[in-house]
């Protein structure tokens, strides 16, 4: 009984303690209003949001707009750019908090900027840190269930997704750009039907099969620039992202992709498959920290779907144990199915090359492009997936 008493103590706390941190992070944007905004109140904005394909539609439309000779800034979580130097993204923050935001628009000015693309998310939205900013563009990606915990239900997380409409600036000149093959944001027409709005409208015998997401994306950002007046194209390695759908050739060769939500990973798995002719060897985890705790079988029964074996591992478990969130997962494979698990990222990845024959692909999803694995207490654990596969590929 007294457990029951601490554990309803607790969700109560934790509950009030997000309502506070939000309300904190109004108070931190106000101050980036007042302090910043005046700044870079001549910079055109281009925000997107969306579940999946933020980061890279960041990316791609920040290298059109460069290529054809505008000073572009951006902040993803793949890299941040302020107009004059491109760094990794090692903050394991998104959207930046404590007038973050503000502060990079500023800098971007300083730096001559004209126009900025920047990625928002959910949590973003939800703790208020783009108040005060308004956008000349919004880009929808997609909307599919993701951080349900965190808002409550999907209807609400879509709601959140949808509420950045209202900072558009809505002139004559703005408008919005999103995804036509999305069937959620298809459902909400009317409400993009109330600005000026753009639809990607693109068969799906149109899109590249080989890379997808990654195709989708880039003509998100075409649509985007297009309508800018900008025409102009990235050859094909100038759209390849770091830990995006990253191929390296070998025996066995290895896939690294950044997904991590069911629609992602079932788009990547499937894409794998193409490029392999002999077995499929799957290593993932996923958040921990109480993040979506619903989605952890669902990812295995993707994976079984498509992989032919499982290794289990460390995504970024937070204050939850690995062996939890693992043994999660484990609960959604069928009692074949072949799966293993590896607390430590490198062993599970070192377990993959031990196993791999040379026609096999190891798929590696999750990590992508970041260099930290986060753990309890806040704890940072440097890691880059990219750089260890590498390492591996010329020891094998």
């Amino acid at each position: 009984m007294h457990s029951i008493y601490t554990f309803v103590i607790k969700m109560i706390m934790n509950k009030l303690w997000l309502k506070l941190i939000d309300r904190l992070h109004i108070l931190y944007s106000l101050w980036g209003i007042l302090f910043y905004k005046r700044r870079y109140k001549n910079i055109f904005i281009i925000g997107v949001t969306g579940t999946d394909g933020k980061s890279s539609t960041v990316v791609l439309t920040a290298r059109l707009l460069r290529k054809s000779g505008i000073k572009t800034a951006h902040y993803s979580s793949i890299s941040i750019n302020d107009g004059e130097d491109e760094v990794m993204n090692v903050y394991k923050m998104t959207t930046p908090g404590r007038a973050g935001l503000h502060k990079f628009l500023a800098k971007s000015a300083k730096n001559n900027v004209t126009h900025a693309v920047v990625e928002i998310t959910s949590e973003g939205i939800k703790q208020w840190r783009h108040l005060g900013i308004k956008f000349n563009t919004l880009v929808y990606t997609n909307i599919t269930p993701e951080h349900i915990e965190r808002h409550g239900s999907f209807v609400n997380y879509k709601q959140t997704k949808l509420s950045l409409l209202k900072s558009l600036k809505n002139t004559s000149s703005d408008f919005v750009v999103w995804n036509g093959l999305d069937k959620e944001l298809i459902s909400e027409f009317e409400l993009f039907n109330k600005y000026k709005n753009y639809k990607l409208q693109t068969s799906a015998n149109s899109i590249n099969s080989e890379n997808p997401f990654i195709d989708i994306n880039y003509q998100l950002a075409k649509l985007v620039t297009d309508k800018l007046g900008v025409v102009v194209n990235l050859t094909e390695a100038e759209k390849q992202l770091p830990g995006r759908f990253e191929y390296y050739k070998g025996s066995p060769s290895v896939l690294i992709d950044y997904a991590h939500t069911p629609n992602a990973l079932s788009i990547c798995l499937q894409s794998a498959r193409k490029l392999c002719s002999g077995r499929l060897i799957h290593v993932f985890g996923a958040a921990g920290g109480g993040r979506d705790t619903w989605k952890r079988p669902l990812l295995a029964k993707i994976s079984e779907q498509y992989a032919d074996v499982h290794i289990l591992t460390e995504e970024n478990s937070f204050d939850e144990p690995v062996i939890k969130i693992l043994n999660d997962i484990k609960a959604g494979f069928s009692a074949d199915a072949e799966v293993y698990m590896d607390l430590l990222r490198e062993e599970a990845i070192k377990r993959a090359f031990k196993m791999a024959k040379p026609k096999d692909l190891i798929v590696c999803t999750a990590k992508g492009s970041e260099t930290v694995i986060a753990g309890p207490r806040r704890s940072k654990r440097l890691y880059n997936e990219r750089e260890f596969i590498k390492l591996c590929l010329n020891q094998k």
